[in-house]
């Protein structure tokens, strides 16, 4: 399936560089994502009982009026054929397509809680020095990690949460024990 995402979002990526839009397309990507990730949108989504074009319906509305027919496109396909669950993973292919083309990098931080802005701005600057390019933030909330980020940036993982700490801690006295 990730290959699928691939194809998708370097489709949708080419078509960005033909019509020279790569930072409008991009930053639409980035608002639908965000709204895909909303609760009422999965909701919907995900409602056993909506058809594919009911479904379709809803995202044309939601999306018809501040979005590229190409991105619309991509996300009513990815629907139509059952793959509603690769829509989030294409867009944040293509994100990161559009960021390296423009010379920027996207970190995916997962925090154990939400960050706020002046957090977010802090460690985007942060990153951004450290890195030696202009770096963009995907931010989830994954409340397992207890406390803590988890930075994944152009390949390298950077993991201070406290669910890591502990797991090796558990690692450690479960060595030592069996020795």
């Amino acid at each position: 399936m990730a290959e699928l995402s691939v194809r998708y979002a370097a489709s949708l990526f080419d078509l960005s560089l033909q019509k020279n839009a790569i930072l409008p397309m991009r930053i639409q990507a980035e608002t639908v994502k965000e709204a895909l990730q909303s609760d009422r949108c999965r909701s919907v989504l995900h409602h056993p009982s909506l058809s594919v074009q009911e479904k379709c319906a809803f995202l044309s509305g939601a999306l018809s009026s501040t979005v590229s027919e190409e991105l619309v496109g991509v996300v009513h396909i990815l629907t139509s054929n059952g793959h509603i669950d690769l829509i989030v993973p294409t867009l944040s292919l293509f994100i990161n397509m559009c960021s390296m083309h423009i010379g920027r990098t996207v970190a995916e931080v997962t925090s154990a809680a939400e960050m706020s802005d002046e957090q977010q701005a802090t460690l985007r600057s942060l990153l951004s020095r450290k890195h030696g390019k202009e770096v963009d933030l995907d931010v989830k909330v994954d409340r397992s990690l207890i406390g803590g980020l988890r930075i994944r940036l152009d390949g390298l993982l950077f993991d201070t949460s406290i669910r890591k700490k502990l797991n090796e801690i558990t690692g450690s006295v479960k060595r030592g024990v069996s020795k």
